[in-house]
């Protein structure tokens, strides 16, 4: 499946981009048909689209992204089932 602007190298991994160190941090769950998955979340900049870093959800669908700075961030969280084709794009504004 393809998202528009997200175009990703077989060099990324899952450390943040390192120019964004704060305190503070983005966390969640993916739930897919309300229960708790694992998944591949991708965190952008969203004020130019910059891949930041991404995560595997643990088994429980937790992720976690720390030492962010204050900012626009957005989330395309992909379904890690093969057999599933959906994205989700969630907004997220620290403060």
């Amino acid at each position: 499946m393809s998202l528009p602007g997200l175009a990703l190298s077989s060099g990324i991994n899952s450390d943040l981009r390192s120019a964004n160190r704060g305190a503070l941090s983005i966390a969640g769950t993916t739930k897919i048909a309300g229960a708790a998955a694992p998944c591949r979340v991708y965190l952008h900049d969203a004020t130019d689209g910059m891949l930041i870093g991404y995560r595997r959800s643990a088994a429980n669908g937790t992720y976690t992204f720390a030492d962010l700075e204050a900012g626009a961030y957005y989330l395309v969280i992909l379904d890690d089932r093969s057999d599933v084709k959906r994205a989700k794009v969630e907004h997220v504004i620290l403060v």
